[in-house]
Order: C-alpha cells, then sequence, then structure tokens
C-alpha cells in the first residue's frame, strides 16, 4: 500500500492479504482510476494489466501511465461521459 522504492517500501504496510491474487482475477476490461493518490495509482499493479484494458482516469493524470503498457487511456472531469 506503501510507495515501493528498490528495496523497500515507504508508508502504511498492509494488515490484510487481498481477497485475490492478481492472477485470481477474470480478464479486466476498464479499470476505473478516481484519482492520483499512490494507493490508486499502483504502478506495480498496473503494469500486469494488458494492453488492452481501457482506462477512466480522473483529469491530468494520463501523464502518470505512461510508464504501463495501458494505451487505451480516457481522462474524464466530474460530471463528464464517454459515450
Amino acid at each position: 500500500m506503501g510507495i515501493r522504492l528498490p528495496g523497500l517500501t515507504i508508508g502504511p504496510k498492509r494488515l490484510i492479504a487481498p481477497a485475490l491474487e492478481f492472477h485470481e482475477l477474470p480478464k479486466i476490461d476498464i479499470v476505473l482510476l478516481s484519482h492520483a493518490h499512490f494507493d490508486h495509482f499502483d504502478l506495480r499493479t498496473l503494469h500486469r494489466f494488458d494492453k488492452d484494458t481501457s482506462v477512466i482516469t480522473a483529469p491530468n493524470t494520463a501523464d502518470l501511465l505512461k510508464w504501463t503498457r495501458l494505451r487505451d487511456i480516457t481522462e474524464l472531469r466530474w460530471g463528464e461521459r464517454n459515450l
């Protein structure tokens, strides 16, 4: 849950294991990133999604995903829609 640096994690430690491991999840079609806090933008996890996975994220945050394989990225403001 904390910020991961080579060899260490800074910040809060996870107290309870996730309900599922990443490999146990079904194929994910879309990821919603509601805001750019480090616990939502966990790059280690985001790197694991297919390049075909769509992402909807808050304005001015798509650049945070440039180091991932994700390419179908839509930034939406509050109340906007992507039809």
